[in-house]
């Protein structure tokens, strides 16, 4: 399976869970009122970003992406993470708009900086192939790992994959088989057929202990920033550039301290201080954090 193929697996969301009802003044149904006086009755973020759902979906309207467009921007630019999420997907894929995935890349962030799954996910698949963004197999992880931990049941199987095949982290099939697991209990349809070719890799203890984790996983959503899918981008990472800190396993133990402290010290930042924003920006810049090409057989 080539991981250019996961962005195939995104099952887009169902906006016909939206309830409507009692909601008339969101765009005006039934008023009477002409089409272009509509933004000056919809006002609110949320007003807005349920009228650009409404346009997506064809829901009460004719469908029209342009006009769903126009609305997620106007709840987009007052900071509604769902309108961001929205508008982003809609120039990643050229729907409603013209297909410009640095710009989707640009309001995919914002959403996802504010723990928005799916963004997350899409994030991970952006840099994990290189669309709109320079490639960086790592980095994608890392979302797929955000976006895994809050349930996303295609970000579990990408994580999973990237565990299974080494890109973006260090290979790790019990973590692999953990995740497929989630994902299939989840509804991924192509997770069992993965888990039982990693399986015939492990032992029984090694299933075993998989079984456990996957067992007492609980889904989360973290508000620090050092979390554990960013904890075990900066270990993959360091250790690609040498620094001895054992396992890469997202836990912030006394060599990933250790390494994190040396690395700011040499990279001009305060040895104090930890995994910060600015310590991951001068990391994912630096020539020496991404793995060297393996050299032709």
């Amino acid at each position: 399976m080539k991981i250019s193929d996961l962005a195939t697996l995104f099952i887009p969301i169902s906006f016909l869970i939206i309830s409507l009802s009692g909601c008339q003044s969101i765009g005006g149904l039934g008023s009477g009122k002409p089409p272009l006086l509509e933004t000056q009755r919809i006002e609110s973020a949320e007003a807005q970003y349920r009228r650009g759902l409404q346009y997506s979906s064809g829901l009460r309207v004719k469908q029209d992406f342009e006009k769903a467009a126009e609305w997620f921007r106007l709840a987009a630019e007052k900071g509604h993470t769902g309108a961001q999420y929205m508008l982003g997907d809609a120039y990643y894929y050229g729907r409603g708009v013209a297909k410009k995935q640095k710009e989707g890349v640009k309001w995919l962030s914002k959403a996802a900086a504010n723990n928005h799954a799916r963004a997350q996910y899409r994030l991970g698949d952006a840099f994990i192939n290189g669309r709109g963004v320079e490639l960086d197999l790592a980095w994608g992880a890392r979302w797929f790992g955000k976006a895994a931990m809050q349930g996303h049941k295609e970000a579990q199987f990408s994580l999973a994959v990237s565990f299974a095949t080494g890109l973006g982290l260090q290979v790790d099939n019990i973590e692999a088989w953990k995740w497929l697991t989630l994902a299939s209990n989840a509804g991924n349809k192509k997770a069992d057929e993965v888990r039982a070719k990693i399986g015939e890799k492990m032992n029984a203890e090694e299933i075993s202990k998989a079984q456990k984790l996957s067992s007492s996983w609980k889904k989360s959503a973290s508000k620090i920033y050092a979390d554990r899918p960013t904890v075990r981008y900066v270990q993959y990472v360091l250790s690609i550039m040498g620094y001895r800190l054992g396992k890469v396993d997202g836990i912030m133990g006394a060599k990933t301290k250790r390494a994190v402290e040396d690395y700011r010290r040499k990279s001009g930042l305060p040895s104090v201080g930890g995994i910060t924003p600015e310590m991951v920006k001068r990391l994912r810049a630096d020539p020496a954090s991404r793995p060297k090409p393996k050299p032709a057989s």
